[in-house]
């Protein structure tokens, strides 16, 4: 800004390399300043036919504005070999997952069909700490990917505009959660499909406890959060022991990190190295941990579980929420017990967590928009998204502190969290071979609940949301069929209500 803002005419110039489709010439100069690193390089490479042609205002480029013009054109380069690989990853099947990750997606083949990201087209370096290691991230937006299934229908349409394209069909146990930004997805509800009787009363028969511990992980200084995790699983070491003791029972423990799996597998081993379950301890790992050890399970193995000889799981929250279903031979979840050990939130500085609040906090405000093309409504629509992305950017407040349709974001979004989590204890098999215990869940960390006024209380604001929910009309019928035997039987659990 001021004395060193960009001069327009290399402004423009930059733009145009960074089009999708630049020509030959913008594409050849990227190649060229690629490797210039110095102003008076920088100033000769302008006789290529870009940037500044008056020699006199190139002398005025100061040392400060050369350097931010190599660093721009630095990451435009990236950006351009980036799609040059990620064109060529589906050939490979050979790469480490996390690298497939990072590159598979086609930019060009995902714009033909789905609308621009609400805050633009982006891609972009951030530098944080993750899990204690510093380390430089890609960070990508370049679609409204949730679009994609919600609009097939208007891939194809008829002369008068109606939709003709292929029809949508959404299933889903928990996308109707008002107040999540990232969870719910604002369609019209057309059917409800009612559960069979039996798995009803099974969830209703749950058991749910805070435990009322002074120990809190949850927004604990990073310095402390471990060593609160350790004394955490210590304090546990009573109910730990008590549900090793009861025959057919298998726990599931859920912290937030690879990190928080380590450290509790480490205070698991101190306090059952004497026992007879000190072999019965498992615990998650990424896919590509290539250090052996009898107690990992690897990721990308999870479904080994069921015949492993196990008592206790540790895993982190988001490996766990969807998608794995740990069944016996008669169709029964193999965990019975499900202890919290930290809130599974996402980390504040999470760039996907914020993508997807924006994309979805935009579409539900400006999904029902029926005007022709304005360009003032995508104005608006643009800086409501940064406005949006740059609060959750901030994370600088305490949860109580924030926006109430912030802090509300977090307590539905955490508990469509947990009920995902709970969901892997309520597989059950057939009527004839469903298992008799019903879940026992156990909320271990001190800030699930707050410890004195002004304090951020997730268990009770939960049940007086489900409360709110469930009687709220016509959204209370969709919302009594997915959610009413989970809120029946916390509200009713040990130390989970204070208001009753």
């Amino acid at each position: 800004k001021g004395k060193d803002e960009i001069p327009i005419e290399i402004y423009n110039d930059l733009k145009k390399m960074t089009d999708i489709k630049r020509n030959a010439k913008y594409k050849n100069i990227l190649k060229i300043l690629i490797d210039i690193n110095d102003r008076e390089t920088l100033l000769e490479s302008f006789n290529l036919g870009w940037g500044l042609s008056n020699i006199n205002e190139r002398g005025k480029i100061t040392q400060k504005q050369a350097n931010i013009i190599i660093f721009i054109c630095s990451v435009i380069y990236l950006e351009d070999c980036y799609r040059e690989l990620s064109s060529l990853v589906n050939k490979s099947y050979n790469l480490p997952s996390e690298t497939k990750n990072i590159l598979h997606q086609r930019f060009e083949f995902h714009q033909r069909y789905m609308p621009v990201s609400p805050t633009g087209n982006l891609f972009a370096l951030q530098y944080e700490e993750k899990d204690r290691k510093k380390d430089l991230y890609v960070i990508k937006q370049f679609a409204l990917g949730r679009s994609m299934y919600l609009r097939f229908p208007w891939l194809k349409v008829d002369k008068e505009g109606n939709p003709i394209g292929p029809n949508v069909m959404l299933l889903s146990g928990s996308s109707f959660a008002e107040g999540s930004f990232s969870n719910h997805i604002e369609e019209k509800v057309n059917y409800i499909i009612e559960v069979e009787k039996q798995k009803v009363d099974f969830i209703s028969k749950s058991k749910f406890e805070y435990m009322n511990n002074s120990i809190r992980v949850s927004g604990s200084k990073m310095d402390n959060r471990q060593e609160n995790l350790r004394l955490l699983v210590h304090e546990c070491t009573e109910l730990i022991l008590d549900k090793l003791n009861t025959k057919h029972n298998n726990t599931l423990m859920v912290a937030n990190s690879y990190e928080d799996v380590e450290t509790v597998q480490n205070a698991l081993n101190n306090i059952l190295k004497d026992s007879e379950y000190k072999d019965k301890i498992r615990y998650i790992t990424s896919s590509e941990d290539k250090k052996v050890h009898v107690s990992k399970i690897k990721l990308n193995e999870i479904y080994k579980l069921a015949n492993e000889d196990f008592r206790i799981l540790i895993v982190p929250a988001v490996l766990i929420e969807r998608g794995h279903n740990i069944v016996d031979e008669m169709g029964n979840s193999i965990f019975d017990t499900l202890i919290f050990l930290t809130r599974p939130m996402e980390r504040p500085g999470d760039y996907k967590n914020h993508v997807s609040k924006v994309n979805g906090f935009i579409m539900s405000e400006y999904s029902y928009v029926k005007d022709e093309i304005d360009i003032n409504l995508f104005a608006e629509t643009r800086k409501n998204a940064y406005a949006m992305y740059g609060y959750l950017s901030s994370y600088i407040y305490k949860i109580n502190d924030m926006k109430d349709k912030f802090k509300k974001d977090i307590v539905v979004t955490l508990f469509i969290t947990i009920l995902q989590i709970f969901g892997r204890l309520c597989r059950i098999g057939d009527p004839i071979n469903m298992k008799d215990n019903a879940p026992e869940v156990y909320f271990a960390d001190g800030a699930f609940k707050g410890r004195k006024n002004g304090d951020f209380d997730f268990l009770n604001e939960l049940v007086d949301y489900l409360k709110q929910l469930i009687e709220d009309g016509e959204k209370g019928k969709i919302a009594k069929t997915l959610y009413e035997p989970f809120y029946n039987a916390l509200k009713e659990g040990r130390n989970i209500y204070d208001k009753l």
